[in-house]
């Protein structure tokens, strides 16, 4: 019991700290908004430090996602939930259109780390917390220990608040040069008020890094890299409780 009490609370402080997808679009596409192509052609053509527009900013982020056709994720995720520090780690992969997607990592708090799976596929989520595989109900609420980057990165299209991107300059990231920037999340973000999200871009606009850095309420990082190169989801084999219908 005290083991599904900690997943419980792993699965709340990461919602906590991701829930920003319920926050409606700030800020629209003005007729004197500058135009910004994508971020390969508009990081060489401003200087480090300039505040992009909300529009810019949105179709910074809006190019990286459709850039996203299927990639490799790597995420590590430290939250705190009523003053408890609960960390994960998690490597998988992502598919875009159907939207599929597989990670295996481990989550580490009070008791001792538990092996995580998780598989989004065909709409259902599958969950196995130290090898035994449940789908629906619980294994939705699980999920949210390592959420797919396509909802954490609408999540952050939807939370941008007017004039606060940043443009950082250019950083290697594992040998990648990439377009650094980083912007606040809106005053009505539910349970990451006041947090701040930086996404790193390719010279061809793909999203290489996305983090979100929570202040209190912890932080996570998503590295994303083989964009395009194919990648097989299927559904788990063996036994799976279905959980759909226990009350949460």
């Amino acid at each position: 019991m005290r083991t599904t009490q900690n997943r419980r609370r792993l699965a709340a402080a990461v919602l906590a700290l991701t829930a920003t997808c319920t926050v409606a679009a700030c800020g629209g596409t003005g007729s004197d908004a500058k135009d910004a192509d994508s971020a390969a052609d508009a990081a060489p053509s401003i200087e480090p430090g300039t505040t992009l527009s909300a529009s810019e900013a949105t179709k910074v982020v809006k190019a990286a996602a459709e850039s996203m056709s299927t990639v490799h994720v790597e995420m590590e995720i430290n939250a705190v939930e009523e003053g408890e520090k609960i960390a994960g780690t998690g490597e998988g992969d992502f598919q875009q259109d159907p939207m599929a997607f597989h990670v295996k990592g481990e989550i580490r708090g009070a008791d001792e780390p538990s092996a995580v799976e998780f598989v989004i596929l065909d709409n259902t989520t599958y969950a196995s917390m130290d090898g035994e595989w449940v789908m629906g109900g619980f294994a939705s609420v699980m999920s949210a220990m390592m959420p797919a980057p396509n909802l954490f990165l609408d999540s952050v299209t939807h939370a941008i608040s007017a004039d606060t991107t940043t443009y950082v300059g250019q950083e290697a990231i594992d040998g990648v040069d990439t377009a650094h920037y980083t912007f606040a999340a809106g005053e009505s973000d539910f349970g990451a008020e006041g947090s701040t999200v930086d996404v790193n871009v390719d010279s061809e606009g793909r999203l290489v890094r996305m983090r979100m850095n929570g202040g209190d309420a912890g932080e996570i990082v998503f590295d994303l890299s083989a964009h395009g190169e194919p990648v097989t989801i299927a559904k788990p084999s063996g036994k799976i409780t279905d959980m759909s219908d226990m009350e949460m």
